[in-house]
């Protein structure tokens, strides 16, 4: 191979990465404006919102508020507005990745998988050996918790009190 025709190789293949690198970021932390009549996060995220909640706590599991029930993605996205600026970012590129670090097992972004698909999916990522999955799972998961669980009549279904005011939307 010519020099001059490996540096061309090399710059085109350079630049070809550098675009797919950029694509990647832009997709995860690029800035997205709230949805309409919601406090911070995008109609993609809200999607993928709902399919988190429904998946965390869904209808038939003998509670009686299930996640759609509770509108456990509204009051997510209430809670998340109320963080810091950094930390909003990384919630939301948490749910932009859990959307679509399903494709690759299940062929399907995550907010189109089958509720019991979901459910595999978010338990997988959690119990991921790769330290970024496993513990953006499991801060998305303690965060719908945290929220979930502020629900008065949730709280009191299971008998718990807190012994102070909750700090989120109820």
């Amino acid at each position: 191979m010519r020099r001059r025709t490996f540096l061309k190789w090399a710059g085109g293949t350079t630049a070809a990465l550098a675009a797919a690198g950029g694509g990647v970021w832009v997709l995860l932390f690029g800035e997205r404006r709230a949805a309409p009549g919601r406090a911070l996060l995008s109609s993609s995220e809200m999607h993928v919102a709902r399919a988190v909640a429904e998946a965390l706590f869904p209808p038939g599991t003998g509670l009686a508020l299930d996640a759609r029930g509770a509108h456990l993605a509204e009051r997510v996205d209430g809670y998340l507005a109320g963080l810091p600026a950094r930390e909003q970012r990384y919630v939301r590129a948490g749910l932009r990745a859990l959307e679509y670090a399903s494709v690759p097992m299940h062929g399907s972004r995550f907010s189109r998988l089958s509720l019991g698909d979901r459910i595999a999916a978010l338990r997988a990522e959690a119990a991921s050996d790769g330290y970024l999955r496993h513990t953006a799972a499991l801060g998305i998961k303690g965060i719908f918790g945290l929220v979930y669980f502020e629900i008065d009549s949730v709280r009191a279904e299971l008998g718990w009190s807190l012994g102070c005011a909750p700090s989120g939307p109820r």
